[in-house]
């Protein structure tokens, strides 16, 4: 579309000076005087009239030449100014596009870092609101068992109370059985022989009672130790099991960063790219930059066996920068640093040489051009590896350079140098900084070298791409990217070690766990033998209070044979000796009754602590619920900010690209209208050229009159007395060889022949006018050609150009200069057509030849 604008603008500019011209031609404006005397031939006065009227006609071309000057100049103006707008919006929309850039890569930047802590939580927020459900349940239950303790402990000390009333009952009662025993003692102490053997065996059984007595003691005191062994056992297996429950779930934190590790291994040169931040190489290797290649889908596996992209042909690809900036040092050349982008566009391009014969070959893709090569030495040679390809790049080709310097090639003449490229190139834009410019616009300082295997036919596919440094690029010495690769891999197996490790941990946490178990479950049997001995024991002291009452009655038989003071006596004892039973019982019903309820108590003390933990763990959960919720938030936020960025800078892209073009079309625009100022004052010039020409003829012709009538008023030298001797008055007599006193027959009869050099007697516009016509085309980037004919004194212009809309012009010109002929200038007005007609095709031409370029 372009294109046709310039054309129809060149078109309008020779419109523009066609049409002045044509009508000064049909103007009417005052002949120069012709003045005659008696004596002049007709022959002179006819030329001197004929000069007169072409004087008059060539000054009015001047005239119409001059507007024409004035309108180019104007129109040029205008295409300046419009040209100055055009390119200050373009700057102003490439500065727009600048900002736009930079905020959508901070939104980038801030989206990336939000993204991991967001992944994290999508991970795992379900696992932690389920971890929220279930302590609650287990507050719940804590709740539970807190009422339930809170109830038994009542329980346990109402049975206190009611065993402390029937102590103080028994010990009364007690009481009063001793002092009634001691009253009828004194009334048998003559029967105190009777009853000492009895009594012996009551004390027997009373003191076998003690002993039973002291016996579930000490098993109720084994059953309290066993039931505290069982309580600690039960801590201890919580404990374990917690140790475990955090174990597994760091096996599975230490899992999930395993096997984002090992995915982001697998992803070869894009996941290292991804790790150390560098956005724009990872969109290259993965495909999703903006300028990735057509065929990227066709050649490029991300981290597949044998694919530039993997880890082990990156190395490769920088352990041979190290091996080409020996190379460059040894030619006196500076070392070459790598930057992430063009190690990851040098990975992309090798992939797409892989084989061979269906390469993509060089391609200006990412803006960067390449050296490739192909294949593999296995005569290493010059100390470089058995797969380098600077055996070929290099060695080889520095030996045909060598040779071509040796046959006289000159380095400094780029003509000699071009013709031999294709054998020295890849040599010369290593070693060579003014051919390095050549071959990439710019003294490059980065470069990048992509190392593509697996490949059929031809081995290894090698492709080293050179570039400058963008503004605040970061870039590297070999060593210095080798070391961030092993970096990268050494962090990588570290998180693959760490889930080992945790595994490990687990199992001793399980097997802690087992262990506590096992403990618990000893304590328990021992809790239940515990219990066993003391049921035992209280079967003893029930079988010792059976023999003690057995004894007690034996003596109460022997006591009934004494009189009634000794009945009376054994009575006493009998009930003293019930009393104290009862005591006893009450007193041991107490002191289990006081340790119940100090057992209820500690109960509750636990229960309330256990509640406390519970509700704790619920808060510590439901913060981990948030704090994962809000990542999520927090990345989605991001991620609008990317994509309004995005929106903001493709438009931002879209409005400089417009910008641009309609600077560059008015740029074209005003570099017409400079030309078609040039074409116009060199056409005033010409106009002005031919009118002191015709003046100088005019001239020269009124002397030549001013002497034939001088010549006439002296009758001895009267030339019409001796008609055969003066060729001025017998004009038939030699038509050949003066053509100004033949004018009818010698125009039309020599319009070709005519080299320009007779101006005083032609009329027609021969070769002379022609070739300044010509020339001033074909300055244009024209061809043009004209040719002046006539049958008649008038003459005939005609016109011809060759270009697009000028070719029309001309033959427009051609028509009208010759229709519009009269005795009095109309073939200066043809002329005048012809050369507006040619100005035009040659502008025409030089914008096709501006935009071919």
């Amino acid at each position: 579309m372009k294109k046709e604008i310039s054309a129809l603008s060149a078109l309008t500019i020779a419109s523009a000076a066609v049409i002045p011209t044509i009508a000064v031609a049909d103007e009417s404006t005052t002949t120069p005087e012709v003045k005659t005397c008696e004596g002049a031939s007709e022959a002179t006065v006819s030329a001197l009239k004929d000069v007169a009227a072409k004087e008059k006609a060539a000054q009015d071309a001047v005239t119409s030449a001059e507007q024409d000057v004035a309108d180019a100049q104007e129109a040029k103006q205008l295409a300046d100014e419009l040209y100055a707008g055009a390119a200050a919006k373009s700057a102003k929309d490439a500065e727009a596009e600048k900002a736009a850039k930079k905020a959508l890569d901070t939104a980038t930047a801030d989206m990336e870092a939000k993204k991991a802590p967001a992944e994290e939580a999508d991970q795992n927020l379900s696992t932690a609101e389920a971890d929220v459900t279930a302590k609650e349940q287990a507050v719940q239950q804590a709740e539970q068992d807190l009422a339930a303790a809170q109830d038994d402990q009542s329980a346990k000390q109402e049975a206190e109370t009611a065993a402390e009333a029937a102590r103080d009952t028994a010990k009364t009662a007690a009481d009063e059985a001793a002092a009634a025993t001691d009253a009828a003692q004194q009334a048998v102490d003559t029967q105190e022989q009777v009853i000492n053997d009895a009594q012996s065996e009551a004390d027997a059984a009373a003191q076998a009672l003690t002993d039973a007595e002291d016996a579930l003691t000490a098993a109720q005191n084994e059953k309290a130790a066993a039931d505290t062994a069982v309580t600690n056992a039960q801590t201890a297996l919580n404990n374990a099991q917690t140790a475990l429950d955090e174990a597994k779930a760091a096996t599975a934190a230490a899992k999930t960063k395993k096997d984002k590790a090992e995915e982001q291994l697998a992803r070869g040169s894009a996941g290292f790219f991804e790790r150390v931040g560098t956005t724009e190489a990872q969109q290259i290797v993965d495909g999703t930059s903006l300028d990735t290649p057509s065929w990227y889908s066709q050649w490029v596996h991300v981290g597949q066996e044998g694919d530039a992209t993997t880890i082990e042909n990156m190395r490769a690809g920088v352990e041979l920068v190290v091996e080409g900036n020996r190379l460059r040092e040894s030619e006196g050349v500076p070392a070459l640093k790598l930057t992430d982008r063009l190690v990851a566009a040098s990975q992309v391009k090798a992939d797409s040489n892989r084989i061979y014969d269906q390469r993509e070959g060089h391609t200006d893709a990412y803006g960067l051009k390449d050296n490739l090569a192909w294949g593999s030495s296995t005569t290493p040679g010059n100390g470089q590896s058995t797969t380098s390809p600077y055996r070929g790049w290099y060695w080889n080709e520095k030996a045909k350079y060598e040779q071509l310097i040796a046959d006289g090639m000159d380095p400094e003449d780029l003509a000699q140098v071009n013709a031999n490229w294709d054998d020295i190139g890849h040599y010369l834009v290593l070693t060579d900084p003014a051919h390095r410019n050549m071959f990439n616009g710019s003294n490059f300082n980065v470069t990048g070298i992509g190392v593509s295997t697996g490949n059929t036919g031809y081995g290894t596919a090698f492709s080293q791409n050179f570039g400058v440094a963008q503004e605040g690029e970061q870039t590297y010495t070999p060593e210095e990217y080798l070391e961030r690769i092993d970096t990268y891999v050494e962090a990588i197996q570290r998180d693959i070690d760490a889930y080992d490790q945790a595994v490990a941990a687990e199992e001793v946490a399980t097997t802690a766990r087992d262990n506590a178990q096992t403990a618990l479950d000893n304590a328990k049997d021992t809790q239940t033998a515990a219990e066993q001995k003391v049921t035992d024991a209280e079967l003893d002291v029930a079988t010792a209070e059976n023999n003690k009452n057995t004894a007690d009655t034996k003596l109460a038989e022997e006591q009934a044979k004494l009189p009634a003071l000794q009945t009376a006596l054994d009575d006493a004892k009998q009930k003293q000796s019930e009393a104290d039973t009862k005591l006893d019982e009450a007193e041991t019903k107490l002191s289990e009754a006081t340790a119940a309820r100090e057992q209820a108590d500690q109960a509750v003390t636990d229960a309330e602590k256990a509640l406390e933990a519970a509700n704790k763990a619920v808060d510590d959960a439901k913060k981990v619920v948030a704090d994962y919720k809000a990542a999520q938030e927090a990345y989605a936020k991001a991620v609008e900010a990317v994509e309004a960025a995005t929106t903001a800078h493709n438009d931002a892209v879209e409005s400089a690209a417009a910008s641009e073009g309609v600077a560059q079309w008015r740029g074209d625009d005003a570099t017409a209208a400079a030309q078609a100022v040039e074409d116009a004052e060199k056409n005033l010039t010409t106009a002005k050229d031919d009118v002191t020409s015709l003046q100088s003829q005019r001239a020269a012709l009124e002397k030549t009159m001013q002497n034939e009538c001088a010549a006439q008023s002296d009758p001895g030298t009267d030339p019409s007395t001796d008609p055969g001797t003066d060729p001025g008055t017998d004009p038939g007599t030699d038509p050949g060889t003066d053509p100004s006193t033949d004018p009818g027959t010698n125009p039309g009869t020599d319009p070709g022949t005519d080299t320009g050099d007779d101006t005083g007697d032609d009329t027609g516009p021969g070769t002379g006018t022609k070739s300044s016509l010509v020339d001033r085309a074909e300055s244009d980037g024209t061809a043009g050609a004209g040719a002046g004919a006539a049958g008649n004194p008038a003459g005939a212009g005609a016109g011809a150009g060759a270009g697009s809309a000028g070719a029309a012009a001309g033959s427009s010109g051609a028509a009208q200069g010759s229709t519009g002929l009269s005795n009095t200038g109309a073939p200066v007005g043809g002329l005048a057509l012809f050369a507006a007609a040619s100005v035009g095709i040659g502008f025409t031409v030089k914008r096709r030849g501006k935009h071919a370029m």
